[in-house]
Parts: C-alpha cells; structure tokens; sequence
C-alpha cells in the first residue's frame, strides 16, 4: 500500500531498486517464517504421495520468498507509478503486515491517487495469472505444480484484500480519490475514506476473535491483528492529513519560541538559573555568539557539575558543538516536523539564511498551536 508516513518505517536496507531503497523491517523476519511453516503445513495435503517433513519446510521457504518477491513488486508498482507523477518515493520497506512505499506527499489530484493506488492489485493479479498460467504447464499432484497454484492464489488473495474500500489499502484510497472527484477536499475524503477503513478493521477483529472461538487460534489471532492494524492506520491516517491542513500555510519562524540563547561565555550558574534550566524541560539548549548559532549544550551535563564549581566552569566548555538537525525559519513546518520526526528529536534549533539564531522548534508548542488553530478555525465545533 502507498503510505505518507510522518515516521518513517524502521528497516535495514537490503538493496535499492530503480534508485528506490528497499527495506525490511525486523517484523517481516516472523512472517516470512510463519507464511513458510503454514505453507510447508499445506503442501503434503496437494502432493501425490505426500512429501517428506524437510521437503516441504524447503519448499514452504521457497513460497514465502516468491510471495514476498510479488509483495515487493506490488509496491514497486505503486512507487514507480508514482515517480511517472512527479512523486518523491522515500524507500519501500516490508514489514510484518506486508509492504509499504513511502511516498513523500499526498497525490495532488484524484486522477494521480487514483493511477498510484489501482496500479498495485493489478500488479497483483498479473503475477497470479502468470502463477496461474504455470500451473497449466506442470503436472498436476507434483511439487512444482502447488508451489505455482499457491502462489497465483495468495496474489489474488493480496488483490482482493488490498481492493477492500477502507482507507488506507488501496481500495480505500480509490475510494478517497472517488470522494476527491465528488468535491471533497484532502481532508474531508480522507475523514470519510478512514470511516470504512476503521469499519473494516472492526469487522476484521470481530471474525478474528470468533475464529479464535471456534478452534482457529492462528487464524484468529492473524485476523485480529491486521484488523487492529487497519483501524490504527486508518486513524492515523487521518490525524496525520487534519494535522498537516492545520499547520500547512506556517513556515517554522511562525511557530519557534524565541528563546535567549546561552553565551559560550556564561557560566553555568547563569545557565541554570538565570535562564530557568535548573527546573527543566530542555534537553539541549541553543548557544550563541553575536547573534550566530554555535552549537547547544546538554542541559543534563550542565545539571551534572558540583555547585561548587557552578562560577568557574563555562559553558562553552560543555558545547555539543553544531546540532545534527537546525532547520530555516523560511521552511515548511511540517517539512521541519518530518525532519525532527526522523531524527528522533523533540526540539530543534532554528536559524535564518544567514545563519542567525531564530529560536527553537518544539514539538509541544506545534502541536499546541495546531490544536489552538483547529478550535478557532472557521466551522470548529464550539466547546
């Protein structure tokens, strides 16, 4: 499924295809293994004469591989599609519930959400036709011939689920670009498109737990989980679209809080006390010299010198040096938001074109303001 995360997937990377970097995500591991076991389970049950216990764990390998590969492929459908469009494809990473391709905005029309979403389970349905055309030139009863057949149907298996209208699968996010074309705005369709995604994950718990009830206990469990995977992505999905409409039109000089930098010169008394760092809610605090960023200081290292020596120790002596991540007081703030997102930081210096200190960038007082703009905005719900 095509994904505009605001965190990106963890992964290692295995290789880059098309300039795409692929990634697989440490969940993925449990279910490749859990998609060989049940299909070396099922391959002894359609072979003539059964098959030994490690020819089929070999062969129940072999299908997990291949499915995996026609996984891969479904999102590099979606991400190529999308690159034709003009769209930055972040990475593809496979993970425990299948495969996502990090696309670095949302589609600009309907026609594009539409292209990029379609183009996945037909990918998928042409790799089980072609699975499917196999089966017709093996012979029936042997290994050859279930690998095939279990192969064309786990793809159409995938096409199926993945056209289910619940946002965010693909058939959910055709059905936002059907709500996109009716006139709806990004927020709005996504709103309505997240309803029948949340709905379905609902629907997915519910025949998961009475599966577990009736003897299904793997079933039922597996059900349950995309069901609670689904619901939590659709809602995700959502507040994360709300979110970005909310603070799209800031640049990140609209929300920094215009803190006074510490002076390399200051003493740590002066750090902590005159500027508050003493009582916390810092982590790292800005430093400046002639108005330039110089670096930060761990507040943590500032706190750890003995009071005794709080008037002769500098806090130029204690710099971090340049901060990993600074961002423009010009940027886009949910750009700098993705950025401090990836970089696991909850606050960030900020600085103009001139390298001149602006303040610093918090996650709390952005998602503060965006609550406050949400409430006042035009058509909020009194109360």
């Amino acid at each position: 499924m095509p994904s505009v995360p605001t965190r990106r997937l963890a992964g290692r990377k295995l290789v880059s295809i098309g300039g795409i970097p692929i990634r697989i995500d440490s969940s993925w591991i449990l279910i490749f293994l859990v998609v060989a076991w049940s299909a070396a389970a099922y391959f002894p049950r359609t072979i003539e004469g059964g098959m030994e216990p490690e020819h089929a764990l070999l062969l129940g390998l072999v299908a997990s591989l291949v499915l995996f590969a026609s996984i891969l492929a479904h999102e590099l459908s979606h991400s190529l599609v999308a690159r034709a469009l003009g769209y930055r494809v972040r990475s593809i990473t496979l993970f425990i519930f299948g495969g996502v391709s990090e696309i670095e905005e949302e589609p600009r029309s309907a026609r594009d959400e539409g292209m990029i979403a379609l183009v996945g389970p037909l990918m998928s349905v042409a790799i089980a036709l072609a699975f499917q055309g196999a089966a017709l030139v093996t012979r029936p009863g042997g290994a050859g011939h279930a690998l095939v057949r279990y192969l064309a149907a786990t793809n159409f298996a995938i096409a199926i689920f993945n056209l289910f209208p619940g946002f965010p699968l693909d058939g959910g996010r055709v059905l936002r670009a059907i709500f996109r074309g009716l006139g709806d705005d990004l927020v709005e369709s996504t709103r309505k498109a997240s309803i029948f995604g949340r709905a379905i994950g609902f629907a997915l718990i519910g025949l998961g737990i009475a599966s577990f009830a009736f003897g299904g206990v793997l079933s039922g469990v597996w059900l349950a989980l995309i069901g609670w995977f689904l619901k939590g992505s659709a809602d995700a999905s959502y507040a994360q679209v709300a979110f970005k409409a909310t603070i799209e039109d800031l640049a990140v000089g609209e929300a920094a809080e215009r803190l006074v930098p510490l002076s390399p010169e200051a003493t740590v008394r002066s750090a902590l006390l005159d500027h508050g760092l003493l009582a916390g809610g810092f982590e790292r605090y800005p430093v400046a010299r002639e108005g330039l960023l110089v670096g930060t200081v761990h507040v943590g290292a500032l706190r750890a010198i003995p009071r005794a020596r709080w008037d002769e120790v500098r806090v130029g002596e204690l710099l971090d040096g340049q901060p990993e991540v600074v961002v423009s007081s010009e940027a886009s703030l949910f750009e700098a938001l993705e950025r401090m997102v990836k970089a696991g930081r909850s606050e960030v210096p900020v600085v103009d074109g001139t390298g001149a200190y602006r303040g610093v960038l918090r996650l709390d007082d952005v998602t503060r303001l965006a609550t406050y703009r949400k409430m006042t905005s035009p058509g909020a719900a009194p109360g």
